[in-house]
């Protein structure tokens, strides 16, 4: 929920201006305990200014102090606000809201947009009686507090708080998408070659970089890079998302379903080999959950039999194995940046690593329309270009990402100390660090749990309740699948909510009804 502090409210907070501090001050406290987001009109910042000042020095005047030197004031306002709006976030304002002059009061016609625009629940808290009269969303300390006290519901937990990401990076962000905006570049701009630049980097250089539209797409240029054609065979495991299956059967090609390891989850390197045919030209191992599967072991099967490697790294972007990192591992590697994922933009989007110059030449080329220079087409293509804006999110999220995943570890870490006594938890081998793409529990009475965390106020997710060959869209295969280990998963795994924003008191409450439920 957002909460919109008018100006009176942030003078009665700095200058302690007494009978109204008191309230304020619970107002702002209530929020803060109640993950309410608390926010300032960035349009007011001059009457915020201009009105603390002059309240400091009235509250001097009445003090008895002689103090006629105005600029004293306005440097004390402001070396309070410096320090009071360090941990509050900002409402920009945009252009429409300088189109108020038909309004008899212009500034509180602006704050009546901005609180519009943060959505049906948000709350304007003022003591204005101009805008409590004409905002349905105004309401005054004592009102909100009263409201808060008549209920004791609970707030609902987020399985992904996009919401909370977005506010603890929002100057750097809102600048970055403005960037774009103002440069009009939206194709091929700036920024795409940036963030290209900069996932190579964070890579050690190690790999190039291909953005393009989609994690699905990534993985079908790829695939049409590496030249498979109608009755290839290309093994995938039975336990992930469509798209790794369903971008193989697109270009013609037959995705052979392996069964996964019981303990990562990810692609089993003992099965596979058992489903290396003739007509196998490949291997795409998921790196699921946020956890790299067993790469040097497939590699050496692969190499054993002449086959490629592309790792999917939809959900391990940042991951390491052995000391390497996810991406760099096999002749060519793809990952999602859709916005639930650790690294991810404001819609679509996707990339591609390969160490291999030529191949990445060629996938470039392909996503473009198989456009080598304007309108020469050398080879069938497709439109998987990555758009800028979305480049420019990615940017941005890249620069606070380690510092996520720390805090996604720590989140993991908490999660698996309060419930490894009631549940089988995730397990991270020796070797590997995971993103925690997912925080995933595995339980015969799933369902049954997750009712109750649903009625409690607490999403969860299932990845994934269908095994791959048990989908319709690939019933025309009709060949036999022994897939044990992902038919027990897909019967018994959840997901709990996991971003780096969770805190130890909704763990605790989330850890608290599993254990409700199974005791």
């Amino acid at each position: 929920m957002d909460i919109l502090f008018d100006v009176n409210i942030v003078v009665d907070l700095c200058a302690r201006r007494e009978p109204f501090y008191s309230q304020a001050l619970q107002v702002e406290e209530f929020c803060r305990a109640h993950g309410m987001r608390v926010r300032l009109y960035t349009g007011s910042v001059q009457t915020i200014h201009f009105v603390l000042a002059a309240a400091l020095a009235d509250h001097d005047k009445n003090s008895g102090v002689e103090m006629q030197r105005r600029g004293f004031y306005l440097r004390e306002a402001r070396q309070l606000l410096e320090v009071y709006s360090s941990d509050i976030l900002w409402q920009a304002a945009l252009s429409e809201d300088g189109q108020v002059f038909d309004n008899e009061d212009p500034e509180d016609a602006q704050l009546i947009k901005a609180v519009d625009r943060l959505g049906k629940d948000a709350v304007l808290l003022t003591r204005d009686e101009g805008l409590l009269n004409r905002c349905t969303k105004a309401v005054t300390p004592s009102d909100f507090l009263l409201r808060s006290t008549e209920t004791d519901k609970q707030p609902a937990i987020a399985f992904c708080d996009l919401a909370a990401q977005l506010d603890t990076f929002r100057p750097q962000m809102e600048k970055a998408i403005l960037d774009v905006v103002e440069s009009t570049a939206y194709i091929k701009g700036p920024a795409l070659d940036r963030l290209e630049t900069e996932l190579s980097d964070y890579l050690d250089g190690s790999v190039e970089s291909i953005c393009c539209s989609s994690g699905t797409d990534a993985l079908l240029i790829a695939l049409m890079a590496l030249d498979v054609h109608p009755g290839d065979e290309v093994i995938i495991p039975d336990f992930t998302f469509i798209a790794t299956g369903e971008v193989v059967s697109f270009l013609g090609a037959v995705p052979v379903f392996c069964d996964v390891d019981p303990v990562t989850y990810n692609l089993d390197p003992s099965r596979i080999e058992a489903l290396i045919s003739d007509k196998t030209i490949g291997i795409i191992p998921v790196s699921i959950f946020g956890q790299c599967a067993d790469m040097d072991a497939i590699n050496t099967i692969a190499d054993r039999h002449g086959l490629w490697v592309m790792e999917d790294a939809a959900q391990s972007f940042g991951a390491e194995y052995k000391g390497r990192k996810s991406c760099t591992m096999s002749k060519v590697a793809t990952t999602s940046f859709f916005p639930a994922k650790p690294l991810g933009c404001y819609g679509d989007g996707g990339a591609i690593f390969t160490a291999d110059t030529e191949l990445a030449g060629k996938m470039r080329t392909i996503l473009n329309h198989g456009q080598e220079r304007r309108y020469h087409h050398s080879m069938i293509g497709l439109n998987g270009r990555m758009d800028t804006l979305q480049a420019a999110v990615v940017s941005v999220k890249l620069r606070n990402f380690d510092r996520e995943l720390e805090l996604r570890n720590k989140v993991a870490q908490e999660y698996t100390r309060k419930l490894s006594e009631l549940t089988e938890t995730p397990r991270v081998l020796e070797h590997n660090t995971s993103v925690w793409a997912q925080y995933t529990l595995v339980h015969k009475r799933r369902d049954h749990i997750r009712s109750a965390l649903s009625n409690a106020g607490i999403p969860t997710a299932v990845h994934y309740p269908v095994p791959l060959h048990k989908q319709q869209a690939f019933a025309y295969l009709k060949r036999p699948v022994d897939c044990p280990v992902t038919e027990k998963l897909s019967e018994q795994v959840f997901s709990l909510p996991m971003h780096p924003f969770l805190k130890e008191p909704e763990i605790s409450r989330i850890a608290d009804t599993i254990r409700k439920v199974l005791q």
